[in-house]
Parts: C-alpha cells; sequence; structure tokens
C-alpha cells in the first residue's frame, strides 16, 4: 500500500516538471526582452550569456580612399664597372699608289704601237710587197724598205701624265745594210735630248736614259732617224720595222 503510493507520488512530481519546464523558458526569454530594451542587464542574469541578442546585416563597404602621393626618388646606385676593351679592327685597305719617291710606287712603260708613227720623208721609201709599195703602215708595224744612199726621220708620239720621264724605249729591226744612227727626244718644239748611235741594227728593245727624270709639259715626241747604206737593194738588206715605241714614268 505504502509502495504504491510512493510511486503516484513520483509520477506526480515528474508530471508537474515537465508542466513547468517550458513555463520557466517562456518566463526567462521575457526577462531577457525586458533587459535588453532597458539597455541595462539584470543583476546575475544567466541567460544574457546563454543566447546573444541577434547580429543585423553587415553594412555597405565605403568606396576607396585616395592614392596617396608618390615617394621621392630614390639616390642613384653607383656606376658599373668599365667593361674590357674590345679586339682590334681589321687592318685597312691599301692606298693608291703615291707619286715619285714612294716605295710602293712601281714605274712602268707607256707604249704606242709601231704603225702610229710617221714617216717623215715618204718618197725616200716603199713597201715590201709587190702588190702594193705604197702600203707601208701594217698590222705588226711600220715596215718598208728605204732607198739606198738616203735617210729619213720616223715620228712617234706617247701620251703623257704628271709623272716624270725616265727613260724611252724603241722596238725596231732592221736589214744588214741599214741602221738607226740616231733618236731625239721632243717636249712640244724643244729639244730634250738627242742620243748617237753606232748605229743600232739589227732587232733591238732599244732603252735611252734621260740625264734626269723629266715632267713633260707640252708633249712627248720621239724621233728615230733611219737610213740605209750604199750597197746595191739585194733582198731585205734595206729593210726596217717598228712595231713600238714609248716611255717609262
Amino acid at each position: 500500500m505504502m509502495t504504491a503510493r510512493r510511486s503516484f507520488l513520483i509520477i506526480g512530481l515528474v508530471s508537474l516538471a515537465l508542466i513547468l519546464s517550458p513555463l520557466a523558458v517562456q518566463a526567462a526569454k521575457a526577462r531577457q526582452g525586458s533587459s535588453v530594451g532597458t539597455g541595462d542587464p539584470g543583476p546575475g542574469s544567466s541567460i544574457d550569456n546563454i543566447i546573444p541578442p541577434p547580429v543585423g546585416p553587415p553594412g555597405p563597404t565605403g568606396p576607396p580612399g585616395p592614392q596617396g602621393p608618390e615617394g621621392p626618388q630614390g639616390p642613384t646606385g653607383p656606376a658599373g664597372a668599365t667593361g674590357p676593351t674590345g679586339a682590334q679592327g681589321p687592318t685597312g685597305p691599301t692606298g693608291a699608289k703615291g707619286a715619285t719617291g714612294d716605295p710602293g710606287f712601281v714605274p712602268a712603260y707607256t707604249m704606242v704601237h709601231g704603225h702610229s708613227g710617221h714617216v717623215q720623208f715618204k718618197d725616200r721609201i716603199k713597201g715590201v710587197t709587190l702588190q702594193d709599195y705604197n702600203n707601208f703602215e701594217l698590222g705588226w708595224g711600220l715596215d718598208f724598205m728605204q732607198n739606198t744612199g738616203t735617210d729619213n726621220w720616223i715620228q712617234f708620239s706617247v701620251p703623257v701624265s704628271q709623272l716624270p720621264v725616265t727613260q724611252i724605249q724603241l722596238w725596231f729591226w732592221t736589214g744588214a745594210d741599214a741602221g738607226v744612227p740616231a733618236v731625239d727626244i721632243w717636249d712640244g718644239g724643244s729639244l730634250v735630248k738627242g742620243f748617237l748611235g753606232p748605229p743600232w741594227t739589227g732587232f733591238n728593245s732599244l732603252t735611252l736614259t734621260l740625264d734626269e727624270p723629266r715632267v713633260f709639259s707640252v708633249a712627248l715626241g720621239i724621233s728615230a732617224q733611219v737610213e740605209a747604206g750604199t750597197e746595191p737593194e739585194s733582198g731585205d738588206n734595206h729593210r726596217i720595222t717598228f712595231s713600238g715605241a714609248g716611255a717609262l714614268y
């Protein structure tokens, strides 16, 4: 009997606790709302630490502030070390030949062909071909027969330059009874030098040297005297051929 009463009592207490528990929670929420409204939480209230007040949504982001002024330029750094010296460039081309006295100058002859020569007395010669005795200016040079016992002059004109002439040269051939006894060098109308020979006979590349180098101011003329002996003309004994004349500059 006592046991049954105790059981009913326990069941009644538990039911009362279940009924009162929601009421206690509502009373606590009511006190929280009263405290938030006044801004002064009650002393010793523990519900404030359990349920925090609601947080509002974040406000919009403000515009960016203006850019600050540019800072001063830093100091100039020290100069770098000097680079190594470059390799030497290639040697330039050799300059043009200089005038006389320059070791690089190489003297050379300026020549004219033999058939450019002029015969002074054409009535004293004849051609060497039976077909045409008047034809003596041929491809290989002047080629003629000098009349027996007569002489003549053959004139050559050689181009001049600003360089001095040191030598003249004549290329010719004569028969056994003919020769070249003299050669004269002219500068325009002025005789520069006359050369006398033994006379020169046979094949010759005759080289004659002036007394001193001379720059020809007008024109360079070479006059070669020719002659035929008194022997009767026979074969080529009075034949004379000039193939070239020139000057060494």
